[in-house]
């Protein structure tokens, strides 16, 4: 079992991807998330504790729709 070798030789697991696009994921989810509760984009920002033009820039930038 790979659990049994010594740290050092063991296989390294693979990342599913590049640290900013897991973020991105993340990040894209939490809004769209905090979109849908609340049902409005000010109301989501105050959720997320951001301001509104950064949750419309965000919202831009993952493609997320008003």
């Amino acid at each position: 079992m790979p659990c049994n070798l010594p740290i050092n030789i063991q296989p390294k697991p693979e990342l599913a991807g590049s640290l900013e696009s897991q973020v991105g994921e993340f990040e894209s989810r939490l809004i769209r998330q905090a979109l849908e509760m609340e049902g409005s984009i000010r109301k989501a920002s105050v959720r997320l504790h951001i301001s509104h033009a950064t949750l419309m820039r965000k919202m831009q930038k993952w493609g997320i729709e008003k």
